[in-house]
């Protein structure tokens, strides 16, 4: 029941492990074909077609990758070893969810900003009128008191959303002001070709900057201690669930050094690699 809302609703849906049915033998026995005409009605493919374990004169494939979702390029197989007779299986999508951007926040512009003809405006402004209009509306008088207020402040530091580079200093506010011009001095010692004293400085902002995370977060758990919503941002802040993307492999490279792009014969690669990680290991 379950599988079939996820199938309705349109969602991607994986399926792996050890099943222990036989899938070569789907038209030969009555089982196996029921099992996989069950999957097939909700849209689940094996990624899998070559036998999983191999024992003396057997062949089977009990082990499988079902997938629903094959509109993007899928490479699939398995990695041969002769540590086990049964194999590993690997499935790549060569497609994922796009990076998400960092949130373009607002902020005031107080380019433009007159302290003495705010303090003016703000008291020619009828407040009483606003108040007794009202007076035995509380939420009105409070909704009026609050729109005037904000349409006095918009007309004197608008909002504005920020820039890349300021929405990127707001994902890290543990790097000061102090810190950016350090950066910047690095970046200028790179580009100097000082090699040596660029190393250097890059080590130690690297070291005060993971000091500053550690303290700002360290602040930011302590003061919001009894409030589990904001204990929960911070904690999603700093393991970055929403932003991560597991980009797909484009290029790879032979043990000779050439490089392929081929989306097929990188798989190749990878299995003919591991698989050979022992054996090059004991020699």
């Amino acid at each position: 029941m379950y599988l079939e809302k996820l199938s309705a609703s349109g969602k991607s849906i994986y399926i792996m492990g050890n099943f222990n049915v036989n899938l070569l033998r789907a038209e030969s026995c009555k089982y196996s074909n029921n099992f996989l005409l069950s999957l097939q009605s909700y849209s689940s493919i094996p990624a899998i077609d070559k036998p999983t374990r191999l024992y003396r004169n057997s062949a089977t494939l009990i082990h499988n990758i079902l997938v629903n979702n094959v509109k993007g390029t899928v490479s699939s197989g398995n990695v041969v070893s002769e540590v086990s007779d049964h194999f590993t299986q690997f499935c790549i999508f060569h497609s994922c969810k796009n990076k998400i951007s960092p949130l373009r926040q607002k902020i005031r512009d107080y380019s433009r900003f007159s302290e003495s003809i705010f303090h003016y405006e703000l008291s020619q402004t009828e407040w009483d009128s606003i108040i007794t209009d009202n007076q035995n509306d509380i939420d009105r008088t409070s909704s009026n008191f609050f729109n005037t207020l904000n349409k006095l402040v918009n007309k004197h530091a608008p909002l504005k959303p920020t820039s890349k580079r300021q929405a990127h200093r707001f994902m890290k506010p543990w790097i000061t002001k102090g810190l950016r011009k350090s950066i910047k001095i690095k970046n200028a010692v790179f580009y100097w070709g000082d090699i040596d004293k660029y190393k250097y400085y890059r080590n130690k902002l690297l070291t005060l900057s993971r000091l500053g995370k550690k303290l700002y977060y360290s602040a930011y758990f302590s003061d919001n201690i009894t409030n589990v919503r904001k204990t929960w941002a911070g904690i999603n802040s700093l393991i970055n669930s929403h932003g991560r993307c597991s980009n797909s492999i484009t290029s790879l490279k032979y043990p000779n050094g050439e490089l392929t792009h081929n989306p097929f014969e990188i798989p190749n690669i990878l299995n003919n690699y591991f698989t050979s990680v022992g054996p090059n290991f004991c020699l």
